[in-house]
């Protein structure tokens, strides 16, 4: 896949169910989230406060993402090693963070 995602925050449509997420500009269609489950029963109706919690979960994640890598990457410009090991291993995974956060899911 090589289309680039939507550009800019997120934020949910104007329905509850589904829950809509739209974002970019012009508020396009990102996902849904179905918190009730037709049939579901007991376990079903239980798991609606976790969907609207996974919700938004997704929201967050996407609109920090950003700024979150543009401060780990500010972080480990100048290589600031050798302070403490403490440091040198938290380093190591700001730095596995944002390999991890730049990878492309092929």
């Amino acid at each position: 896949m090589n289309s680039e995602h939507t550009k800019g925050k997120i934020e949910f449509g104007k329905t509850s169910e589904p829950i809509l997420i739209v974002g970019g500009e012009s508020k396009q269609y990102i996902a849904n989230v179905r918190l009730h489950q037709t049939g579901g029963g007991v376990i079903a109706s239980a798991m609606e406060e976790i969907r609207q919690a996974n919700a938004e979960r997704l929201v967050l994640c996407w609109n920090s993402h950003d700024a979150l890598l543009e401060a780990c990457k500010a972080m480990v410009k100048d290589e600031p090693f050798g302070i403490t090991p403490y440091f040198d291993e938290a380093m190591e995974k700001v730095k596995q963070a944002i390999a991890q956060a730049e990878a492309k899911n092929d």
